[in-house]
């Protein structure tokens, strides 16, 4: 082939490659465009542009929306803080109607269900007032029947769009009780009948500052918070009596959160949230961030806990389960002296001796332990006489968990953990020896964490006896410790 005829060809295959990326790819999009705003009844108009919306709800209100600085509110019948997302689609949907077809010969507008019982949405957007009115149903396809500003022109849209507007007067409304960022919240009071605690967060910590000084629990902290932010209304009580207002003298749950200081505002007034009695309906009222009472799901306020203890920090294992190589076990046999076993992860996973322990059991046992949280803490310090009550000094059963060691080095110490007296009401005592306090964990734990020997050899090891239960395991008490009686920290409810 000769050297021009070459370049000729290779000319026109650019050319065509331009040809189809051009027309074909961008073109088509653009043309696509163009196409949707030649349907757009309203084609100078843009969402941001609406700024008021007035329409008839499913209920029978006659409500209507304004956008302000603070974004959508109700301003009819009642003034009230609108739902962003549910109003801004509204604004989309009247900003951004389109067309799917125009009757040429239209009859009379009673024909569609554009007369006087169509539903009227009347909207203001680029300082100009617009009317849309939706009839019936078209016969087929899902559209329906659409006049704009009483021009008389019968449109076909979407249906969703005319059926957006079909909603109750509580849809509009702002249904969450408090609105905050999580991030700002700087200090939390929280109060129930008979007790109370007060957090603060320093250097990124919380910590209880009343009614003592000790460390916050973080996940209690942001399960609080994350479910007061978001608490929805199912309803609402905007006229509550005398009565009503009484029953929050002192409510079922109260908190107080403090934000960090925007701008000039040093001293903004600490957000409230209150829950109150039950009504019909299986709800609970609720005070939040408006005068009107907030109708909450009863079961919500098992939510929040009302527990001091449940605040603190109650954390004995924090590692990852990957990173143990090692776990030495010890338990006391009858006459108290102390059995070792040690449970090792080698290439064919884990093992244990003098005593076989189930593989099985021993990965789940050490996922136990890397994530150990109790459910309370049963006391701040105790004396060696009390530690012995409780079956800690020496403890009854004892777990040290460790990482693969550095060539000529120690292995590093991931956690160490003492468990004491236990029973299926009040769970196992627990304690990390590094610390003075001690900790009650949830009963149920005791199927994976071996709890004394008995429990060991009866459900733990490798060659299971079916039909011998452990009578320890089942909640009895071993003979010979006195119960002792501690102090709660403040009544439980």
């Amino acid at each position: 082939m000769q050297p021009r005829t070459t370049a000729i060809l290779a000319l026109v295959a650019v050319l065509l490659g331009a040809f189809v990326w051009f027309y074909q790819v961008q073109g088509a999009d653009r043309r696509a465009e163009a196409e949707a705003s030649a349907k757009r009844l309203f084609p100078q108009l843009e969402p941001d542009d609406v700024t008021a919306i007035e329409f008839t709800t499913q209920d029978g209100q006659e409500a209507r929306l304004e956008r302000g600085e603070a974004g959508w509110a109700l301003a009819r019948p009642l003034a009230f803080p609108g739902d962003e997302t549910t109003v801004a689609g509204l604004a989309s949907g009247v900003a951004q109607l389109s067309s799917e077809g125009t009757l040429e010969e239209a009859q009379a507008l009673d024909v569609y269900g554009l007369g006087e019982g169509a539903a009227v949405v009347a909207f203001e957007a680029g300082g100009q007032s617009h009317v849309v009115r939706f009839g019936r149903k078209t016969p087929v396809g899902y559209n329906t029947y659409v006049t704009v500003d009483d021009a008389g022109t019968v449109y076909t849209v979407p249906s969703h769009r005319a059926s957006a507007f079909d909603r109750p007067l509580l849809d509009l409304r702002e249904r969450r009780v408090l609105r905050f960022d999580r991030d700002a919240v700087e200090a939390i009071d929280v109060s129930w009948p008979g007790g109370s605690v007060a957090l603060e967060k320093r250097d990124e910590a919380w910590v209880l500052t009343a009614p003592l000084e000790a460390p916050a629990d973080r996940e209690t902290v942001d399960d609080l918070l994350a479910d007061v932010s978001f608490l929805r209304a199912e309803g609402f009580v905007d006229e509550p009596g005398e009565d009503v207002e009484q029953d929050f003298a002192e409510p079922l749950f109260g908190v107080a959160l403090r934000l960090s200081s925007v701008g000039e505002d040093a001293s903004a007034t600490p957000l409230r949230l209150q829950i109150g009695r039950s009504v019909p309906g299986g709800r609970r009222l609720a005070r939040g961030s408006e005068a009107s009472l907030y109708e909450i799901p009863a079961e919500r306020l098992d939510d929040f806990p009302r527990r001091v203890g449940a605040y603190r920090y109650r954390t004995l294992g924090a590692f990852a389960p990957a990173d143990a190589e090692t776990v030495e076990m010890e338990f006391r046999d009858a006459a108290g002296a102390p059995l070792r076993i040690v449970a090792q992860r080698g290439e064919a996973g884990w093992s244990s001796s003098p005593e076989a322990m189930a593989p099985g059991k021993i990965a789940r046992l050490v996922s136990e332990l890397s994530g150990l949280r109790a459910e309370d803490v049963q006391a701040d310090a105790l004396g060696e006489r009390e530690l012995a009550a409780l079956g800690l000094a020496p403890p009854r059963a004892r777990f040290r968990v460790l990482a693969a060691a550095e060539e000529g080095a120690e292995a590093q110490e991931l956690g160490v953990f003492e468990l004491g007296a236990f029973d299926s009401s009040r769970g196992i005592l627990a304690r990390n020896p590094a610390t003075e306090p001690v900790y009650r964990l949830n009963y149920e734990l005791a199927e994976h964490l071996p709890v004394s020997l008995d429990a060991f050899r009866n459900r733990f090891l490798s060659a299971e006896r079916p039909g011998e239960g452990d009578a320890e395991a089942e909640g009895s008490e071993l003979p010979g410790v006195p119960e002792l009686e501690l102090p709660e920290l403040e009544p439980t409810p």
